[in-house]
C-alpha cells in the first residue's frame, strides 16, 4: 500500500484481497481458524496499515468496509429469518401470537425512540 498513492480502487482491492488471502492461507495452508486470522489481520491493519493508506482514500475505504459490513449483517439476518420461518409450525401462527409480536415490535420501537 505504501507504493500506491491516491488510487482508491487499487487500495480497496488490495485490502479486500488481503483479507481473503489471509482467510485462505489460514484455513488451507496452516489449518487454523480463518475467521480468527482475519480478525487478527483487521487488528493489525487497523493499527499499522492505516498509515500506509493515502489520506484522500482513507475515508472512502472506511465507508466501503462499513457498507460491506452492513450487507453482511443484512444477509445473515435474512438467511436466519428464512431458516427460522421455514421451521415454524403453522399452528404457532395464530392471530393472538401475531398480535403479540406486533405489540412487542411497537414497544421496542418506542423504547428505541426514547433512548
Amino acid at each position: 500500500l505504501g507504493v500506491i498513492f491516491n488510487d482508491a480502487m487499487s487500495e480497496i482491492t488490495i485490502t479486500m484481497s488481503s483479507a481473503y488471502l489471509c482467510f485462505y492461507v489460514a484455513e488451507r495452508a496452516m489449518g487454523v481458524s480463518g475467521v480468527i486470522a482475519v480478525v487478527c489481520f483487521g487488528l493489525y491493519f487497523g493499527s499499522t496499515g492505516r498509515t500506509r493508506v493515502s489520506p484522500e482514500v482513507a475515508h472512502f475505504l472506511e465507508e466501503f468496509w462499513e457498507l460491506l459490513a452492513f450487507f453482511g449483517n443484512t444477509l445473515i439476518f435474512v438467511i436466519a429469518g428464512i431458516v427460522i420461518g421455514k421451521d415454524v409450525e403453522a399452528d404457532l401462527l395464530t392471530a393472538k401470537n401475531v398480535g403479540f409480536l406486533l405489540l412487542m415490535y411497537l414497544a421496542c420501537t418506542v423504547i428505541r425512540g426514547l433512548v
